[in-house]
């Protein structure tokens, strides 16, 4: 089955911009429910191959395309490593949402600080 046969629209391309990488995780997320039965998305090797597709640096986001490739290369390094029944892990597809770790931004708290505080209100008296 190929990607254009999958329900749905894909989710959009993660380009690095930590602002939208929960938007990534939540489209993927149903992207994956709406196509759950499908070979590429029983297997979590496969569902995270299918994932790091969407995930491509570009716009001063280089960086992401060696993340992206560490992420393959350690993929294919653990199951060279371990038996058949690797591919079909769980775990694979719990390592790759973890992304969040890298993508996230860590200064998040303090920027929405820093947001509500610039706030002045206006009229009134």
């Amino acid at each position: 089955m190929s990607n254009r046969e999958l329900a749905g629209n894909p989710p959009p391309i993660f380009d690095g911009n930590r602002d939208k990488t929960e938007a990534f995780l939540l489209y993927f997320r149903i992207y994956y429910e709406l196509n759950k039965d499908a070979p590429e998305m029983r297997s979590p090797y496969k569902r995270v191959l299918l994932a790091l597709t969407y995930v491509r640096g570009r716009n001063g986001y280089g960086w992401v395309n060696d993340w992206v490739e560490e992420q393959f290369t350690a993929l294919t390094n653990k199951l060279a490593d371990e038996t058949e029944n690797a591919a079909a892990d769980e775990q694979l597809w719990t390592g790759f949402v973890a992304f969040k770790g890298a993508f996230t931004s860590t200064t998040e708290q303090c920027d929405a600080l820093v947001k509500l505080n610039a706030l002045k209100m206006e009229g009134g008296g």
